[in-house]
């Protein structure tokens, strides 16, 4: 394991993932650092204009009501027309809760994925 796959892992491990996910999402972290620094796959953060809240105790309405309620969507550079396309989509989080949640590695996951099949078929 690399130095910075391991800083990763130690990360991950750190917010309580176990180990064979917190692998996991370092090596997707360390392989999107890559591939996003060659501007092929980004990750957005775009209000979320009608979120349903209704599961929300107090505190996180206020915390709403402060930090927003946000989605996070995973893109990727089509490689004929260098257009963004959309491979999937999280929304409803509170503030930057979507951080370190899992689910950004997995939208992480999803855009690589959709780049490397968008690829392979020739596009």
């Amino acid at each position: 394991m690399n130095r910075n796959i391991r800083s990763l892992y130690s990360h991950e491990r750190s917010l309580g993932f176990q180990a064979g996910a917190a692998l996991q999402n370092a090596k997707t972290r360390y392989r999107w650092e890559d591939m996003q620094a060659r501007g092929v796959v980004a990750l957005r953060v775009l209000p979320d204009n009608d979120p349903d809240l209704s599961w929300a105790d107090e505190k996180t309405l206020k915390r709403a009501g402060c930090d927003g309620v946000w989605g996070l969507v995973a893109e990727y550079r089509c490689s004929c027309c260098y257009s963004w396309l959309v491979a999937d989509s999280v929304w409803g989080f509170v503030g930057d809760d979507w951080r370190d949640s899992g689910y950004d590695t997995s939208l992480m996951e999803a855009a690589m994925e959709a780049r490397a099949t968008q690829k392979g078929r020739g596009k």
